[in-house]
């Protein structure tokens, strides 16, 4: 689940640009002490980051394209279903080599 301050792009840009300012990682900024936190929230302030970047560029409002909306979760057991990632269906040889 996304933390309440990562839910808003808005305050995932301003860590972006003060860290590209600092030459620091957002996480490093707030003081992230697991590297799976930090990983996250660094990916998170980088495509809020380029994406905005890009869109003032191109003439658009920065945060166009940019939700800030959760997809839903499975009420089961709380994870979405992948079925829309899945591109292709293959079948594991019993070997276990492809």
């Amino acid at each position: 689940m996304c933390a309440p301050f990562a839910r808003q792009t808005e305050n995932l840009l301003s860590l972006h640009l003060v860290g590209k300012s600092y030459g620091k990682r957002p996480s490093d900024l707030l003081g992230l002490q697991t590297e799976w936190g930090a990983w996250q929230l660094d990916e998170l302030c980088a495509i809020v980051g380029s994406v905005a970047e890009s869109n003032v560029m191109n003439g658009k409002p920065a945060f166009e394209g940019l939700s800030s909306q959760q997809p839903a979760l499975s009420k089961k057991n709380g994870f979405r279903s992948p079925k829309d990632l899945v591109k292709k269906k293959v079948k594991i040889p019993t070997n276990g080599i492809w």
